[in-house]
């Protein structure tokens, strides 16, 4: 159960850590080991930059509620059986997991829309 309990916080410290350093301490190049990696967002600097801090951005924001569920249901869970304690622990992990995710379409879209504006202008 310990174990179910850390990994139900690992996920948004992650999260957190790693969207703070998306958003503030990028770095400038494109490079193969860290940061938002896709084609759209390789495809040059300046999508290299944008991509980068707003993942970071969508993932602070969406890793603190993570981070605040998690302490919410994981006090909750002291109150419950051990079964329905792990069920809600792994249904949190898994949420979180979707969460994550699910950032990627948010963050190519917003690519698309901001490349296709520079390219009208």
């Amino acid at each position: 159960m310990v174990f179910l309990m850390i990994c139900t916080f690992l996920i948004p410290v992650i999260q957190v850590i790693a969207g703070w350093a998306m958003r503030y301490h990028m770095p400038k190049q494109i490079n193969s080991w860290i940061g938002y990696r896709t084609m759209r967002s390789t495809k040059d600097e300046n999508a290299w930059l944008f991509a980068n801090r707003y993942c970071g951005k969508l993932w602070l924001m969406i890793g603190t509620v993570s981070l605040i569920l998690s302490a919410i249901i994981g006090f909750s869970c002291l109150f419950f059986s051990k079964k329905i304690a792990a069920i809600l622990i792994l249904g949190m992990i898994s949420v979180q997991t979707l969460v994550l995710l699910l950032t990627i379409p948010f963050v190519e879209a917003k690519l698309k829309r901001e490349n296709t504006s520079h390219d009208k202008n």
